[in-house]
């Protein structure tokens, strides 16, 4: 039975007890196999009386949680789920298996530091697809940085300015059209606002 958070960024998958072995077997596609072709899915092997897994668990919340969509996480109790832990030749806990595309692609045992950790899921986040929305939203920007830069070429600094700055506020973290909207500035003699634009970016 999956579980969402009470923040609704992450998602955790509680696997039922191994006498339901059926339904166990339909939980792990359901969460982790059919979820892990649209998201990385990280799945946590842990137990209650594991130190480590209760250092590594909050940092893997939060990694995630800072990458939701893209990224979820399902934990298992190898006690509550002993024929999983088998399936999966679990010898040490905490063990952490990534899922991309119905299948495990990389994996780890331990308790990694956050910055190990989140090295390890963006270098796997490299394949994800994009979404529908995610490509779409990226068409409009290549777009509108087409539009600017005729503009600019034209000598309508002013005007490409303007239509990149209404974008830049809905996306302040867009490094990318931070940058052309600061030399769109520049170009239009406002300095003081191009060094603001760029120290806007978060």
């Amino acid at each position: 039975m999956a579980i969402t958070s009470s923040n609704r960024s992450i998602v955790l998958a509680s696997i039922p007890n191994p006498a339901a072995e059926k339904a166990s077997i339909e939980a792990f596609r359901r969460d982790v196999i059919e979820a892990s072709k649209t998201a990385l899915v990280l799945v946590d092997f842990w137990a209650e009386w594991c130190g480590p897994c209760k250092t590594l668990g909050p940092l893997l919340e939060k990694v995630v949680a800072a990458r939701a969509p893209k990224v979820k996480l399902v934990k298992i109790d190898v006690d509550k789920n002993q024929m999983l832990a088998g399936q999966f030749r679990i010898q040490s806990i905490p063990t952490v298996y990534a899922f991309l595309d119905g299948r495990p692609v990389d994996g780890f045992q331990g308790a990694l530091g956050e910055r190990e950790l989140t090295a390890f899921v963006d270098r796997l986040l490299a394949g994800v697809p994009a979404s529908e929305d995610e490509a779409a939203l990226e068409e409009q920007i290549a777009a509108l940085i087409g539009a600017a830069a005729e503009a600019t070429a034209a000598g309508a600094h002013d005007d490409a300015a303007a239509m990149l700055g209404a974008r830049v506020q809905e996306l302040p973290e867009r490094e990318d059209l931070a940058g052309h909207y600061a030399l769109a500035l520049l170009a239009a003699g406002q300095a003081d606002g191009a060094a603001a634009a760029l120290a806007a970016v978060p």
